[in-house]
């Protein structure tokens, strides 16, 4: 199959959000960067889905700029997939703990599934999927969003910061998707490294335990050995990683990807 030439274009989305629980709504506008296939070439296997890719904490340096967010949704869209990498910590809207953020994320994975329906109905199919992929922060972010909104048809979580470090900051939003989960989640994929330590292994296997009590499926828990919690320069296990996984739940046969990383 012939390698997809991919777009990467700057814009903003807008998310009406609720402001400090009252019934008052607020239009927020989100930063992103959107990754697609370049016009008139030839259509890849996942035409049609969309991907949505969340970057680590802001408050800490996070952006839709970050490597491991750049090579994911280049790969993504290397498959097809309409990827949209937003900024989630909106100045004026953001929160150490997340709980806007996950708002945000929330409202982006509405829209992006109301827009696949769209897109699907349009051509007269319904082979559309709705992933959504988060980095650190981000994948803390994805998981609770995908129990929350029932529109996601899989998650993919690298280097979550399940550890002791994290709790304190984060911890609640795995309380949230227990809460939210209801025996629901998607199909799920954790990555980590074996030498992160904001998540060490047995805390990526105790995660691993806890999001398998809200699913029928297997949730999948993939280690890299020598790798961190910062992954770069080896953003090509992730790659390798996340385009097989892609493969075995939504491809169509193996030769629909033909793929070799390269992040431009």
């Amino acid at each position: 199959m012939p390698r997809s030439a991919v777009e990467v274009l700057d814009t903003s989305l807008f998310v009406e959000l609720p402001v400090d629980g009252a019934a008052e709504r607020r239009k927020i506008t989100v930063p992103a960067t959107v990754y697609r296939q370049q016009a008139g070439a030839a259509q890849l296997p996942m035409f049609g889905s969309r991907a949505v890719v969340l970057h680590p904490h802001p408050k800490l340096g996070g952006c839709r700029f970050d490597p491991v967010v750049h090579a994911v949704s280049t790969a993504l869209a290397k498959l097809g997939f309409d990827v949209v990498a937003p900024d989630v910590g909106v100045p004026g809207f953001a929160s150490w703990s997340g709980c806007k953020e996950l708002l945000v994320v929330e409202e982006i994975l509405r829209q992006q599934s109301e827009q696949l329906l769209a897109s699907a109905e349009a051509r007269g199919t319904s082979d559309g999927r709705l992933i959504v992929c988060g980095y650190s922060f981000g994948a803390a972010l994805a998981v609770t969003a995908a129990a929350a909104v029932a529109c996601v048809h899989a998650v993919v979580s690298i280097s979550y910061p399940a550890g002791w470090l994290a709790r304190p900051l984060l911890g609640w939003l795995r309380s949230e998707m227990n809460e939210l989960a209801n025996g629901n989640l998607p199909l799920v994929l954790l990555v980590t490294g074996d030498s992160d330590f904001f998540c060490s292994l047995s805390a990526a296997e105790e995660l691993s335990r806890q999001l398998n009590s809200h699913t029928d499926r297997t949730i999948e828990l993939c280690v890299v050995e020598n790798v961190g919690h910062f992954w770069p320069p080896s953003e090509h296990h992730v790659i390798s990683i996340v385009v097989a996984f892609v493969e075995k739940h939504f491809g169509r046969s193996g030769s629909d990807f033909d793929f070799h990383f390269s992040s431009s």
